[in-house]
């Protein structure tokens, strides 16, 4: 049964696609930006032999 404004099963399952596309690219970007700041903060606290 469908009421008329409620979306279809098709118009949902496309959502919730995109939106799990969206939170992969975004896990990926945390993911890297962790990274970064792993290897800034080594860098940060490396003695200063090994930092130049």
């Amino acid at each position: 049964m469908n009421r008329t404004g409620d979306p279809s099963v098709g118009v949902l399952l496309a959502r919730i696609a995109a939106l799990q596309a969206e939170n992969h690219q975004l896990a990926d970007r945390v993911v890297k930006l962790e990274e970064e700041l792993a290897l800034a903060r080594l860098h940060r606290f490396a003695p200063r032999s090994e930092k130049h």
